[in-house]
């Protein structure tokens, strides 16, 4: 349930930002809260689990949006291949390194975002307030990564079990693995077959 919810909650958002948020505030003032949830999804689940989640979010705003079909897709799929190629740069577990990780994955998302309207839209005229408004979303984004990170981490830990993750931890929430696997333990205090092996070996 705790990746159900973490989707859930990259959905609401997404709506809410695009029906209502955006026309109030503007986008130089709210954080890209799906592109935070991707990194954190490459941090805990692995670049499949995050590919998954980025594609889904940005396919859900096209559907959403009246604007170019694919956009917003492609947006999160920037996100997500900066979040994957910059851990080979940058600490993507330390503070330091989700705040740059992640401002870089919404500032190159959004530079894509304005060629490509720029492109394909030949009456579309740049203006210098659309980059202001793009950095200052991308370090207000990449400020709140680590505190978001690590809250998402703290509940992780407490409602899934440890050693577990994505589709497992589902599985033994409903119970399901618990029925079909269970540990074995032998009198001389070994406690799987695995261990028994190589202690026969040895």
């Amino acid at each position: 349930m705790f990746y159900v919810a973490l989707w859930t909650v990259g959905v609401v958002y997404s709506l809410v930002r695009g029906n209502f948020v955006g026309d109030i505030a503007g986008d130089a003032f709210i954080p890209e809260l799906p592109a935070v949830l991707t990194v954190y999804l490459v941090i805990c689940s692995g670049p499949k689990a995050a590919a998954v989640f980025a594609f889904s979010q940005g396919l859900l705003v096209d559907l959403h949006s009246a604007g170019l079909r694919g956009l917003f897709t492609g947006f999160y799929f920037v996100v997500f291949c900066v979040a994957v190629l910059s851990r080979s740069f940058f600490d993507i577990h330390h503070a330091k390194g989700q705040f740059i990780i992640t401002s870089l994955a919404v500032a190159l998302g959004k530079l894509l975002f304005f060629i490509t309207v720029n492109f394909v839209s030949p009456n579309a005229v740049f203006h210098w307030s659309w980059a202001c408004q793009a950095a200052s979303m991308a370090l207000l984004t990449g400020m709140i990564s680590p505190l978001v990170i690590f809250v998402l981490q703290v509940i992780k830990r407490r409602h899934v079990p440890e050693g577990m993750d994505g589709f497992e931890a589902e599985l033994n929430e409903v119970g399901v693995l618990s029925g079909l696997w269970r540990p074995v333990k032998n009198a001389g205090d070994v406690s799987a077959p695995e261990d028994s092996i190589k202690s026969e070996k040895l």
